[in-house]
């Protein structure tokens, strides 16, 4: 199934859409859950809990029985991504970049929209512009937050007083990551093992109930993704990695 992106992201998102592929610094206040695939039932039983149950679209019930996985990144921040910044002040300025609410002046597609708003789970990472995404596609939906979704950090103990723009830091450092050097932050080989238990999870939750959102990452969705297809699910290689882009993927 083909995936999709909006064309009316701003100049600023265009230009930082690889600073996601990592994040450094402490995590989020956000109180974190990971809960079993049972967690979220089928749309149809009266039990299912609110993040399940508050986004479905009567309309729509029969579509969602098949299972059906949607990775989706999250909106741009409300950060600075031009003013060029020293390697020595990388970590700093991702610390804020994490800590940054979604710019105003935003919308995802309306197929996206529609995709969240009937979906019979929606899945954030304890990241404040995931969390935001998801509620402000979906307000009245409540999103479950899962730290196993969260983007693999970025190695940012870098020395160097030299003033470059932060997405040439921040890719630097990730070639670095991918190399091996991941310098006290989880490595790539433990985040490979992350996304497998995280694909799983979706694969479940979806199985059960037949439709799963993930308002993730730009790194850790294209993990999930290469995970699905090497289980059988049909989708995007590579989920898009503009802001409020996304892949489906069926089975």
């Amino acid at each position: 199934m083909h995936s999709r992106s909006t064309r009316g992201a701003s100049s600023s998102s265009r230009r930082s859409h690889n600073s996601d592929f990592g994040l450094c610094g402490p995590h989020s206040d956000v109180r974190t859950v990971s809960l079993p695939a049972s967690s979220c039932r089928r749309p149809w039983l009266s039990s299912c809990p609110p993040w399940c149950s508050r986004g479905l679209a009567s309309e729509g019930a029969a579509e969602l029985r098949l299972p059906k996985i949607i990775l989706a990144r999250h909106g741009a921040p409300a950060w600075d991504f031009n003013t060029p910044i020293s390697g020595h002040d990388l970590a700093r300025w991702l610390a804020g970049e994490r800590d940054a609410a979604l710019q105003p002046i935003q919308r995802p597609s309306a197929e996206l929209a529609q995709l969240v708003r009937s979906a019979s789970c929606v899945i954030a990472s304890p990241l404040r512009r995931s969390i935001e995404s998801a509620r402000l596609i979906a307000p009245g939906v409540v999103p479950l937050i899962d730290e196993q979704f969260r983007e693999p950090p970025l190695p940012c103990a870098i020395r160097s007083h030299l003033r470059l723009r932060p997405n040439v830091w921040t890719w630097l450092a990730r070639c670095a990551w991918f190399c091996g050097r991941s310098a006290g932050v989880e490595s790539f080989k433990a985040a490979w093992k992350r996304a497998a238990a995280a694909a799983r999870s979706l694969v479940s939750r979806a199985e059960d109930h037949g439709s799963v959102v993930l308002m993730g990452h730009g790194l850790m969705n294209i993990l999930i993704a290469r995970q699905l297809r090497a289980m059988g699910w049909r989708g995007p290689r590579f989920p898009p990695p503009r802001h409020w882009a996304f892949g489906v993927y069926v089975h």
